[in-house]
């Protein structure tokens, strides 16, 4: 997978649009277990997580994106489980 750009974001899309991923088995086997960062059609995992870190983070949407755009560069999309990817977070904005 390509390195996302994260500088200057200011919305979810401008992470999705960067990249393309096709869920060719919905609700398929551990489906629910990794985060996908380039989902967007029907169901755009990152606007959940977004909305929940907003929730526990007290700091600017810029910062959670960017967060957010450095966790997903930083595993392989079926190494990105929720527990990796929000203890990245939890790294980047409290750490």
């Amino acid at each position: 997978m390509k390195k996302l750009t994260c500088k200057n974001l200011q919305n979810v899309k401008e992470i999705t649009n960067q990249c393309k991923y096709d869920d060719e088995f919905p609700g398929g086997h551990n489906d629910w277990l990794l985060v996908s960062c380039c989902q967007d059609n029907g169901y755009n995992e990152l606007y959940n997580k977004l909305k929940k870190y907003q929730m526990i983070y007290n700091v600017s949407d810029e910062k959670i994106l960017k967060a957010m755009c450095e966790c997903c560069n930083k595993y392989e999309p079926n190494k990105r489980t929720h527990e990796k990817f929000d203890k990245c977070i939890y790294k980047k904005l409290r750490g």
